[in-house]
């Protein structure tokens, strides 16, 4: 199988995320900011609405728990979910609590912008558990709308 010259492509279709990891993380966060901020404006379906409250901590979402069952079905080593679902509940608190079933791109990317400013920081955890989470994703309209503009920004970021 002959690897496609687009490296973010080839991660959200089958997780294959070295190339893509490997040119962004030498990004730094004004490189990111460049890629976030030469988005176009945003004119795609808006969420539909959680259908319960919020729990107080994010790790007891129902999204969150759902997202843990279905990685624990596949058999996804144990490391790498509770990698990825601190990610997700760190997200959710630096995102004053909006749920991940609301996150668009532009929060996603913002974030990474925010965790590449900081020392030692790494954003790929928030990426992966956002693809891993987006495939799940209950609202198809929304998601994919995002998905395109995540993959989006990437492209941009990893063109600069």
């Amino acid at each position: 199988m002959m690897a496609t010259a687009d490296p973010v492509a080839a991660w959200w279709e089958d997780g294959s995320g070295q190339p893509l990891y490997l040119r962004l993380r030498k990004l730094d966060a004004a490189g990111l900011q460049a890629a976030l901020d030469g988005l176009p404006e945003y004119d795609g379906p808006t969420p539909v609405p959680p259908p319960d409250r919020a729990p107080p901590r994010a790790a007891d979402l129902p999204e969150v728990q759902a997202l843990r069952l279905n990685l624990q079905d596949r058999r996804t080593p144990f490391d790498t979910i509770e990698r990825w679902i601190r990610s997700l509940t760190m997200t959710t608190n630096d995102l004053d609590g909006k749920r991940p079933l609301e996150w668009t791109a532009d929060d996603i990317a913002a974030r990474c912008v925010a965790l590449a400013g900081e020392e030692g920081r790494s954003y790929w955890s928030t990426l992966e558990v956002v693809r891993e989470f987006w495939a799940w994703h209950p609202d198809r309209d929304f998601v994919e709308a995002q998905i395109e503009r995540l993959q989006a920004f990437l492209r941009a970021a990893i063109s600069e």
